[in-house]
């Protein structure tokens, strides 16, 4: 049973995508619960653990210890209903109510560390069409966690039903048994399979959404020569492409700037902020060794600041290095249009969500990189669920994207592809902007709750007979483990197919290329500010460098507003960036996250990996200007 459940969600997600055996998922693992603690277990952890594992099989390779906690936590939900369990009959449909709430509930707290699990993500619903109106206005007061709940429920009187067919009832019985299970089922369906079209809004907005191409492994090439102004002059392209179609917004993906970037001018609130087009850029942004922020920054596409907004919820171990934000209004006026931007995960943040259910935004922009982090159907599971957060929030979302197809979805969940994610280009969307969110009805959600947790009971029939006892087979087990690595090659088969989009190899930014931009036998000190300028995407060269240090620097913290800290630090951690002076003149020193430390040698034009960085290395860190810049070069 549970080999069976976790083969009808697998075959639910992409690439399979049949989603209709996501809404049967559950049920024969329903009726494995009826088995001893021992076995019900090993069928919770097949399935749930294959859909979990084909999902996380694609980020192993890149974060391991990330995969293998995600992998923890997605059975977790599942595997506390096990333990409750349905083997005893007594308060046989307390029980299951129980295992309905305490896995939809487990679900929503997993929402709430950034993971997108949930049992509709599953089904693949909402469809590409979005929902009525009736269950966006419950999900609007209630959430997702309604829509499970419901799933849940419907599935959990499917089982209950097939588990009474064999018993002693009247076939009328058995028929209305069947009837109310599967028209419930079929009811959630039609609300969320089938919309009949969104009014038309007299206020719509044109949004430029950009798709990029900007693998990980190329930014770690950028201070090579010719690499930085490639994709520099792409981007400006692509900018100029935006702006003449003449766009109210020009929205940009997570991860797409080159390099890192510094702190940016902070809005002046008593100067006016002119008319649109308004940009949006995503950046990383280097404080210290070991610590970034993840930022948004709103401008116009003069480069006036509008605001800035850094990431809510880190997720934990990939984004370890991310700092807690400092910057993270509910709502940022654009115009006359409140927006509120969620980067990648934080769309499914549930503290995040609760902000923007309050607030008065209009429109929802999600800058993502997904494509890179790992695994080819993350990108189309990211999209599922956006679907699902959209309709429950009553607001459109814009999802520019960095490697793979950028989209957007209306408030009512329906999607709309803009591109195929094969490249970089701009997309126009003419976004039509609610002129009020769904009205919430708490206690249409309430009536849900009631109808489907009491469901499995009902369609059980009377709870105080036993229901037929099941029979574990041992000899099913090498079927079982057959049926598990069968699945695992086939995953990794389909991962391994070459594809359109770029490789993700990790590099370390030394293979197969020249440096002369960086490299001056001559002039040692220009040249590591060239090199240091390029990681922060500028794109100079050494001769553009002035060839006095003092100078050199001076310029340089002007531009990134960093100074180097002559304090020892206890321990370092990448990413890092810093300069230590060697008997042959000053070196690089860069250390990118999940690599190791490499010294760049600015007189010899090479590159050295190394154990550990030197202890004497001078550390670049965010500081004021007027302290920064004030003083001589101190390496």
């Amino acid at each position: 049973m549970g080999l069976l459940a976790g083969l009808l969600g697998w075959a639910s997600l992409p690439p399979i995508g049949l989603d209709g055996l996501g809404l049967v998922w559950l049920v024969p693992w329903f009726i494995a619960l009826r088995f001893p603690i021992k076995q019900r277990c090993l069928h919770t952890a097949l399935a749930a653990g294959l859909p979990a594992l084909h999902v996380i099989l694609g980020i192993v390779e890149a974060y391991p210890a990330m995969a293998f906690v995600a992998l923890a936590l997605a059975l977790g939900p599942m595997m506390t209903g096990a333990l409750i369990g349905l083997a005893s009959h007594r308060f046989w449909g307390v029980r299951c109510g129980l295992i309905i709430v305490t896995v939809a509930l487990a679900m929503g707290g997993l929402r709430y560390l950034g993971l997108p699990v949930s049992v509709a993500a599953v089904t693949g619903l909402p469809g590409p069409s979005g929902i009525r109106q009736p269950l966006a206005e419950v999900l609007a007061g209630s959430g997702v966690i309604t829509l499970d709940v419901a799933l849940i429920g419907a599935q959990a009187a499917m089982a209950a039903a097939l588990c009474r067919s064999g018993a002693h009832s009247h076939r009328l019985q058995r028929l209305a048994r069947w009837s109310s299970a599967s028209g419930l089922l079929l009811a959630i369906i039609v609300l969320t399979t089938t919309n009949t079209g969104e009014s038309a809004e007299p206020t719509a907005k044109r949004v430029a959404v950009i798709e990029t191409a900007l693998p990980p492994h190329q930014k770690a090439r950028l201070i090579a020569d010719n690499q930085l102004e490639t994709v520099v002059a792409r981007h400006r392209r692509l900018r100029q492409q935006a702006l003449q179609a003449d766009p109210d917004w020009i929205v940009w993906p997570e991860g797409s700037t080159p390099g890192l970037g510094s702190p940016p001018p902070r809005p002046d609130p008593a100067r006016p902020v002119s008319d649109p087009p308004a940009e949006i850029r995503h950046v990383y942004r280097y404080q210290r060794p070991g610590q970034l922020s993840s930022t948004a920054v709103l401008r116009t596409v003069r480069g006036q600041p509008i605001a800035q907004i850094d990431k809510r919820r880190p997720l934990p171990i990939a984004e370890s290095s991310i700092a807690d934000p400092r910057q993270s209004s509910a709502a940022t006026m654009l115009g006359a249009t409140p927006v509120t931007v969620l980067i990648c995960s934080d769309i499914f943040h549930t503290p995040s969500l609760f902000d923007v259910a309050r607030s008065d935004t209009a429109v929802i922009i999600n800058p993502t990189s997904i494509g890179y982090l790992g695994g080819r159907w993350l990108p189309l599971l990211h999209q599922r669920a956006v679907q699902i957060q959209a309709a429950a929030l009553g607001r459109p979302v814009v999802v520019p994207t960095n490697g793979s197809a950028a989209f957007w979805v209306s408030a009512t969940g329906a999607l709309n592809r803009l591109g195929a994610g094969t490249g970089a280009q701009p997309h126009i969307a003419t976004l039509p902007v609610p002129r009020q969110t769904h009205a919430p009805h708490p206690l249409l959600g309430v009536g849900i709750w009631v109808a489907f947790v009491s469901l499995p009971a009902a369609s059980a029939g009377t709870v105080s007979h036993r229901l037929p006892a099941p029979r574990w087979r041992p000899g099913c087990r090498p079927t079982v483990t057959i049926g598990v690595l069968a699945l695992i090659a086939f995953r990794l088969v389909i991962e391994h197919q070459p594809s359109s989009t770029p490789s993700k190899t990790p590099d370390d930014g030394t293979a197969s290329l020249s440096y002369e931009a960086i490299t001056a036998p001559e002039q040692p000190d220009s040249a590591v500010v060239a090199a240091l300028a390029r990681s922060f995407a500028i794109p100079i060269t050494v001769a553009d460098i002035p060839a006095d240090r003092d100078h050199a620097w001076r310029w340089l913290c002007q531009q990134i507003h960093m100074g180097l800290d002559p304090s020892p630090v206890p321990l370092i951690e990448p990413p890092a960036l810093g300069i230590v002076t060697a008997n042959e003149g000053p070196l690089v020193i860069r250390w990118s996250q999940g690599g190791r430390p490499i010294a760049f040698d600015p007189v010899a034009g090479v590159f050295q990996i190394l154990e550990r960085p030197p202890p004497d290395t001078l550390w670049l860190r965010e500081m004021p200007p007027h302290r920064a810049c004030s003083g001589s070069a101190e390496w």
